[in-house]
């Protein structure tokens, strides 16, 4: 198990190297004793062809030169003349020479194995022995022989040499037998050595085949659960997810947590959830820039209508206080009349009819001034309910209407004053104009009367002053309404440019999150096969709004809205 896991813990490249380097161990073990085995084969075929076979060589060649040695010494006994005997002994020292270098030639290779020729040595010492028994009878067959003695030769030849022959033959044939079974022995040997490297070789590859085969077991086995599958299917399912494909299955083994697969499945999970929250999200988004940009098309129209009310707001403004200014010259002109009728008054009787005269006038100026102040009443009507409806637009505007507001209020009492201003001036006229009446009808009584009228006209005289002064205070609080309303007019102009400027950034939101919705519905995600289809707003056209012609339906809604909140 530890050696699993940690095998586990290596990295590709390491396990590889690991399987490959244990293979090459394996077939340099295999080629090591491979190599061993063949170099003790070929050591025991070299003693088998070379020492054994000398040694075996050497020992028929001592028993071939032992018999040569005996036939020539039974022709020593056949032949007749010296010369001949001679030639035989001749040829028998030639022997006995072979015999002796051969002999040396096996004590030497019997040196040169100590450990193996103990049996060898002692066949040796035996045929040494017996060779020291023959050579005597030899020596002395011989001397018999030349001495003409045959009768002696053939007598020790087959009696005393030949117990001694049979016997030395028979220990050179048992080491010839022996050395032939040290090379059977060698040569079984070699065979058996030659079976076993085979044997060997056979079991070591087999063992390196297992262990090679376990290992790349092992190998593919961790690869493919790393992997989590073959890595032309892993390919695919990238090439799927990088084509935007993420609602395909990807099959995976059953308890697979960590391999690559999975770790590409769970990728692809991730993706989809991600895209598909991104395409819910791209729609919401265009959905709302729709809404938006609707909106705001609605509230420049809006604007452009409340500068356009604001605009005909100064206008009016501009003909009351050119009203009141009018109404303020009036006032001086009666002014002066009501001093130059004193005046008039003063004189008496003297000027009855002029005064009567004057009076006249001063009652057609009375019934002037009473239309004036009738005009000068229903504009400062006007004004209030201009004022209320500026109330209401300051309160639907919010912070930025908080100043106007105040401004509408001061506008509404001003107008409030001058409407009461202007209905006690028209009673005053009223009264004047009666005043005026009576002092026509009692001309003739001017004398008896006029001290009255003196005074009644210094009553108008004040009066007139007073008109004046709050004339021209209305004036003055018109011109700063005026005023004021032309820079809220221009507010509610940039206020407008703004609403533009917002609406074409919402119309570009919009345009961006239907791209990005197109971007996205390049991603195929199970369940959302297809994008949900997007609104596709008509550009939004802002139009500016006019005092002439028929109002638009939001003016008309506004309106509606204004009469609504002051019946309330």
């Amino acid at each position: 198990m530890k050696i699993g896991y940690a095998f586990h813990r290596l990295t590709i490249g390491a396990r590889l190297r690991t399987g490959f380097a244990m293979m090459l161990v394996l077939m340099a073990a295999i080629t090591v004793v491979a190599t061993v085995r063949m170099a003790t084969n070929q050591a025991r075929m070299d003693e088998i062809t070379g020492a054994n076979n000398m040694k075996s060589r050497a020992a028929m060649a001592m028993r071939n030169t032992v018999f040569e040695r005996m036939v020539a010494l039974r022709d020593v006994a056949l032949v007749g003349s010296a010369s001949q005997v001679d030639e035989e002994v001749a040829l028998i020292d030639a022997k006995a020479r072979v015999y002796g270098e051969t002999e040396q030639r096996l004590l030497a290779l019997l040196s040169s194995d100590r450990e193996r020729s103990g049996p060898e040595r002692a066949v040796l010492t035996e045929i040494n022995q017996h060779e020291s028994e023959a050579r005597p009878l030899i020596g002395k067959a011989i001397e018999l022989a030349r001495a003409g003695g045959m009768d002696q030769v053939y007598t020790i030849l087959s009696v005393e040499l030949k117990p001694v022959q049979l016997k030395w033959m028979d220990a050179l044939s048992r080491l010839v037998a022996l050395e032939d079974r040290n090379n059977e022995l060698a040569t079984d040997e070699a065979r058996e050595a030659s079976h076993f490297a085979r044997n060997g070789m056979i079991v070591m590859g087999l063992v390196a085949t297992i262990v090679g085969i376990a290992v790349s077991m092992l190998i593919t086995r961790n690869l493919l659960a790393q992997l989590g599958g073959e890595p032309v299917y892993t390919a695919g399912v990238a090439g799927q997810i990088a084509n935007g494909d993420l609602a395909g299955e990807v099959a995976l083994r059953d308890g697979d947590r960590s391999s690559l697969l999975h770790a590409v499945a769970t990728m692809r999970d991730n993706l989809a959830r991600i895209v598909g929250r991104v395409r819910l999200n791209t729609e919401t988004i265009a959905g709302s820039s729709f809404g938006i940009a609707n909106a705001n098309h609605e509230l420049a129209i809006q604007t452009e209508q409340q500068a356009a009310s604001l605009k005909a707001i100064a206008d009016s403004i501009g003909n009351l206080a050119a009203t009141v200014r009018k109404t303020a010259e009036n006032a001086s002109i009666a002014d002066a009349l009501a001093i130059s009728a004193s005046a008039v008054a003063k004189q008496g009787h003297k000027v009855v009819s002029e005064v009567e005269r004057k009076m006249q006038s001063i009652s057609a100026s009375g019934a002037r001034i009473v239309d004036i102040i009738s005009v000068i009443d229903g504009i400062a009507f006007q004004t209030n309910i201009l004022a209320l409806n500026a109330a209401v637009e300051a309160a639907r505007a919010g912070e930025q209407g908080k100043g106007f507001a105040v401004v509408a209020t001061e506008v509404r009492n001003l107008s409030q004053r001058s409407a009461t201003a202007a209905r006690e001036i028209k009673d005053l006229i009223a009264d004047s104009a009666a005043q005026v009446q009576a002092g026509s009808e009692l001309a003739g009584e001017a004398g008896q009367t006029m001290q009255e009228i003196l005074q009644s006209v210094q009553r108008v005289t004040d009066l007139m002053r007073e008109i004046r002064s709050a004339t021209t205070e209305q004036s003055n609080g018109i011109d700063l309404i005026n005023q004021t309303a032309a820079e809220i007019e221009g507010v509610t102009r940039q206020n407008a440019t703004l609403v533009k400027e917002t609406a074409q950034a919402a119309n570009s939101l919009q345009q961006q999150s239907e791209q990005l919705a197109d971007l996205v519905a390049l991603f195929k995600v199970e369940g959302l096969q297809s994008p949900l289809p997007l609104s596709n707003p008509a550009p939004v056209e802002y139009e500016s709004a006019t005092l002439s012609g028929k109002p638009p339906a939001s003016r008309k809604v506004g309106r509606e809205r204004h009469i609504r909140l002051i019946e309330g």
